[in-house]
């Protein structure tokens, strides 16, 4: 392979495996200078397919066919240098060797030398936070495991990894929580490795995990829960926004970019084909290979009637003539044509950036479903298709104003991708607690769904199967139609969620009431829905609200923020009905003005929760809906009829004696923070 300059591109440093897939940094810079980042990319992939492999039984690397023994120490510092670097969270850390310019950590090691000389020493890596600044995580390896660690009564920390990694924990732990990583052997699938937390001031725990764990798993070792949910959060929807920004670049048409995402994340399950998808290998025939691992896997997960379906869906994959059929390939970015392995490298982000995550939906994170929410909002953000789709903070903030309790049947009608059942299954796992076959239950009696579309179906049933079962009951059709309503009582659900579509001529309020019909007497129905339909003096919206009023009763109605389906201009509300108990005359319904979630637009990532707000602020909403606190300028309580608008805002007072000089200091920031931001002149 020669690069423009006419040179022959070698990876020479074996000792920086996992640096950028295989090559060391002075590669990747002349690439950069030789390329344009999409092509150096799928260079270095390339260089990572063909060029390399680790014989992991003799402990040497190979490239092109000739042996090169590595330093023993080195092998080691590789392997755990790849695991770290092949973290999807790995963009979150600052990982540094040998050294460090931290100020803190290089003043707390200035006399930390092993060798007890009094002067500075250094671990093999030292990996910070940028958002926790009290955790640090340090690694000590050796090339044998005899060096492991000493035996009782020896202080021999320059020789074992287990002394060497607690002597500089003792210099850190001062001022830092310290998480202290010790890795012995030669051969990766022989590593002894010892986990140690120790806290401030504290003595040193080990932990019973014998393995290199993720960074999510570290990080919530220190119950930094919340921290790494908003790292995994921006990190599935950074890489949603550049996976979506190759396929524009390759020409792949927006209708069929989910359902590539879908079928690769169902493939990687079978572990014959992620195991040999890297093998050079035509288009056609990898995609074969993808939908032959796709039908294995749904066939072993019982999908039943159901895989028929799906694989009419995914066969599409098939017919796409720049992933599928075509063995060179335009990149509209360079304006060249390149050797077709779109498909193969689409697939190795994926298995690297998204796949891992997987390893958490037995305990019912949100994980998968975070990525296919945004990136399929992405796609059909323009409202080309009706298709508004619930952003994952408003999912949860739902299953909290539902109160839901471990028996719950959880219904819903309008079901897209399946982001309500999802951070439903969720929450009922979690009240489950240990009791298997309460867990059972859920996923298989619990949770119902309807979907009209094919492929919103096919997210949804894979969405679900890859959390362990929940597909049981998610069902292809008309929510409206008599048949399938009738199945859906069958199973007396308690619970009714919906983001019911927004581009039909059937009124948003229709879905509401058709959900409300199928619920049991006293159960919840939570729905958002665009706000002028519930603002209607006359109409079918109109019409609606008394049918409603009539059989149900209005418990609650939330204003929500106006940019919240950003960049589709929707202003929305949350309406809260109990179900089959007819509107009292005199009912006092609560009105929560909830226009500020904490959420920021950063440019090309949408609205995200940038300051970390987002709990605290659910958290106080959630508090006063369920107390019906009354508070100026958030929350009133009115009595209303169907002639009267279903909104805070007609019945609030906005009390500006209450500003103060900091809340415009506070408000100038912010704004300030904004332009920066989104590069805003």
């Amino acid at each position: 392979m020669k690069l423009t300059n006419g040179k022959r591109y070698k990876p020479k440093n074996i000792n920086k495996v996992g640096e950028k897939e295989g090559c060391d940094k002075r590669q990747v810079k002349h690439l950069d200078r030789q390329r344009p980042p999409s092509k150096t990319k799928r260079i270095l992939r390339e260089e990572f397919y063909k060029s390399f492999r680790l014989d992991r039984k003799e402990d040497k690397g190979i490239f092109g066919g000739k042996e090169i023994t590595m330093v023993n120490e080195r092998i080691t510092e590789d392997f755990v240098r790849t695991h770290f670097k092949n973290d999807s969270m790995f963009r979150n850390i600052k990982f540094e060797e040998q050294i460090t310019n931290h100020k803190i950590l290089k003043e707390l090691l200035k006399t930390a030398s092993k060798k007890g000389t009094g002067k500075s020493g250094y671990p093999e890596f030292i990996i910070t936070f940028p958002l926790v600044m009290d955790l640090v995580i340090i690694v000590e390896c050796k090339p044998e495991i005899k060096l492991h660690k000493s035996k009782k009564g020896e202080e021999l920390t320059e020789k074992y990894a287990v002394d060497g990694v607690l002597h500089y924990a003792k210099f850190l732990k001062k001022d830092f929580n310290v998480i202290g990583i010790a890795v012995s052997g030669e051969s990766e699938d022989k590593l002894t490795v010892s986990n140690f937390l120790i806290q401030k001031g504290a003595e040193e725990k080990e932990l019973p995990d014998k393995k290199l764990l993720s960074i999510y798993d570290y990080l919530n070792l220190f119950e930094q829960k919340e921290t790494a949910e908003r790292l995994k959060d921006s990190n599935l929807l950074i890489f949603a926004v550049e996976l979506n920004q190759e396929l524009y670049n390759y020409s792949i048409p927006e209708n069929e970019r989910a359902t590539i995402v879908s079928g690769i994340l169902i493939a990687l399950q079978n572990k014959t084909f992620r195991n040999s998808y890297h093998i050079e290998k035509k288009p056609s025939d990898l995609v074969e290979d993808l939908l032959k691992a796709i039908k294995r896997v749904l066939e072993e997960r019982c999908m039943g009637g159901r895989i028929k379906i799906l694989m009419g869906e995914y066969q599409k994959i098939s017919q796409s003539n720049n992933l599928a059929i075509s063995n060179v390939i335009r990149n509209n970015e360079t304006g060249e044509d390149e050797p077709n392995t779109l498909l193969r490298d689409l697939i190795f982000e994926l298995d690297k950036k998204v796949f891992p995550f997987t390893q958490y939906e037995h305990i019912g994170y949100d994980i998968l479903g975070q990525f296919y929410s945004e990136f399929i909002r992405y796609v059909y953000g323009d409202k080309k298709l009706g298709l508004v789709l619930t952003p994952q903070h408003i999912t949860e903030l739902f299953v909290d104003i539902a109160n839901l309790n471990v028996d719950d049947i959880i219904y819903d009608n309008c079901c897209g991708t399946a982001g309500f059942l999802i951070k439903g299954m969720k929450k009922l796992l979690e009240l489950a607690g240990n009791n298997s076959n309460k867990q059972k239950r859920i996923k298989s009696v619990q949770l119902i769904g309807i979907e009209e579309r094919s492929d919103m179906f096919t997210y949804a049933c894979s969405n679900m199967m890859m959390r362990g079962d929940g597909k049981s009951n998610i069902f292809l059709g008309d929510s409206l139609s008599l048949s399938i309503k009738a199945e859906v009582k069958k199973h007396n659900p308690t619970i009714g969620f919906l983001n019911p579509p927004y581009a039909k001529s059937v009124s948003e309020l229709e879905f509401i009431y058709q959900n409300l019909e199928c619920l049991e007497k006293n159960g919840t129905c939570v729905a958002i829905i665009p706000m002028n339909c519930i603002l209607a003096q006359s109409g079918k919206d109109y019409d609606w609200k008394k049918k409603l009023l009539e059989k149900h009763t209005l418990k609650a109605v939330f204003s929500m923020p106006t940019d919240l389906f950003y960049p589709i201009g929707t202003v929305t509300s949350i309406v809260v009905f109990k179900a089959h108990v007819p509107h009292p005359s005199g009912y006092e319904t609560y009105f929560g003005y909830w226009k500020d979630d904490g959420f920021i637009k950063v440019k090309n990532l949408g609205r995200i929760d940038f300051y970390g707000k987002w709990g605290q602020i659910k958290q106080n909403w959630i508090y006063n809906y369920r107390n019906k606190k009354e508070i100026e300028g958030h929350s009133i309580k009115r009595v209303v009829i169907p002639e009267d608008e279903w909104c805070a805002e007609a019945y609030m007072e906005t009390d500006y004696s209450q500003l103060t000089e900091e809340d415009f200091k506070k408000t100038l920031k912010e704004f300030v923070a904004f332009k920066f931001l989104n590069e805003v002149d």
